[in-house]
Parts: C-alpha cells; structure tokens; sequence
C-alpha cells in the first residue's frame, strides 16, 4: 500500500467545507492555482481527484480525513450514488459489501442489463449478495419484475 499523506500536510493544503462538500486549496500548489480555488477535477469515472504532493487522491477519502481527522478504515460510500457529492452528510465508512449494495446499475457486462437480476431457463431469478452470503429473492417471468423484487429487497434493508 502507498504511503498516505498525513492529517497535518493535508490541513496545510486543503480546506474543506462539509455543508457543500468542497474542496479548495488552502496554499498554492503551482502558480496557476490560488488560495481558495476549488481542488481536483472530475475523473473518468466520476469521482473527484485531487493531486497532492504528487500522488492522487479520491476527494471523498480526504474529506473523510478533514473532517473525522482519521483516514477511513473500509470504503467510502456515497448514499445518494452521486459520485461527486462529497458533503459529509452523503459519505459512510463501510464495508465492501454494504458499498456495493448500493449500486445504481447492473455490470456492463450483465446479460439481463438489470442489477441482481440473472436469467435462469426462460425465467428471471432475482438474487441479493451480502457479506459472500447469496439470498433467493424468487423467479420471475421478467427480468422488470425480478429487479422490481431487487429493489423493494434493498429498500426493506435500507429502511
């Protein structure tokens, strides 16, 4: 694992707001960049990425650190699944498995094109993974109706 920047370095560089979720430079890292100017930008895969002191790193995890004064021990979550929402009130500390519960969409490379949703004979099993434990969530004759017991599944949990 790469070394992280400390708690300190990282108050030297950057002043967070947790209400809006932004990031702004707290010292001048180049000449083109001025105190109070908003850090990072929107990466392909739309988390916000700040480069400090040479290495990256996801905007969410530093302002976990900013606020909390400790690097998250799990994954950061964002609740509302926005990715570049970075208030404090979005993010969670959390396991694998509860982050990726709460994923918008099914895998790219899904075959139904629905989250928890696979295709089994001619009918469509919907199926919620927690913790490497599979829970059978019944058989559908479409792969609508399967999702549609995927997520009343989820919200039930989540309530």
């Amino acid at each position: 694992m790469r070394e992280q920047a400390t708690l300190e370095r990282v108050r030297e560089r950057l002043a967070y707001d947790p209400d809006s979720g932004l990031l702004t430079w707290a010292s001048r890292p180049s000449r083109k960049i001025c105190i109070g100017q908003q850090a990072g930008r929107i990466g392909t895969n739309g988390y916000v990425v700040i480069r400090l002191d040479g290495l990256n790193y996801h905007a969410h995890r530093l302002a976990w650190l900013l606020h909390h004064g400790v690097w998250p021990a799990m994954e950061i979550d964002h609740i509302n699944g926005e990715r570049a929402d970075n208030r404090i009130a979005n993010l969670r500390d959390v396991d694998r498995s509860t982050n990726m519960s709460n994923r918008k969409g099914a895998d790219r490379d899904a075959r139904t094109g629905v989250l928890g949703v696979y295709k089994h004979r001619q009918r469509f099993v919907a199926q919620r993974r927690i913790h490497g434990v599979h829970r059978y969530l019944g058989t559908f004759d479409t792969a609508a109706a399967a999702g549609e017991a995927y997520k009343a599944a989820l919200q039930k949990e989540h309530a």
